[in-house]
């Protein structure tokens, strides 16, 4: 199971498309680099599961 996007960092990034559609180069990088200090998934996701192999 896949953990589900974290809210803010997915913000982050449709502010990104839309400046980058819009053509605001300052703005698009801005918004990376502040998209990097984000996670990209929810950390405490209730329903991802860590799956350990066991022989």
């Amino acid at each position: 199971m896949v953990r589900t996007v974290a809210p803010r960092y997915h913000r982050v990034y449709y502010a990104m498309r839309r400046a980058h559609e819009r053509g605001d180069q300052a703005k698009f990088r801005l918004l990376r680099q502040q998209q990097r200090t984000l996670p990209s998934a929810d950390p405490n996701d209730p329903r991802y599961r860590r799956l350990r192999y066991q022989r």
